[in-house]
């Protein structure tokens, strides 16, 4: 039985977000869980571990976005892309 390292609980979310890095555009991403400690994104690409975002959420019944500062701990793809194909999608983990 494998031990989950995690501080805190996960909730499963759908909650749309947008994320910024230095010296990339804007991308729109997925939060698929949210903890008191991070959360997992699905991005369209491969995130570069230490890599600080901006994150930016649209969170139920609320008018203007949250905004965080996070970090990428992890990322890896979700499934491998046909050759020649754009890249596949993945996930990342943020803290």
């Amino acid at each position: 039985m494998s031990q989950d390292r995690r501080r805190s609980g996960r909730l499963l979310v759908q909650l749309p977000a947008t994320i910024t890095r230095p010296g990339a555009a804007a991308q729109r991403v997925m939060v698929q869980d949210i903890s008191g400690g991070g959360m997992r994104l699905a991005t369209p690409d491969l995130l570069a571990p230490g890599t600080r975002i901006a994150v930016e959420i649209v969170l139920p019944d609320r008018k203007n976005p949250v905004t965080a500062q996070a970090e990428v701990v992890w990322s890896r793809p979700v499934d491998a892309p046909a050759p020649g194909e754009a890249p596949a999608p993945a996930e990342a983990g943020i803290q």
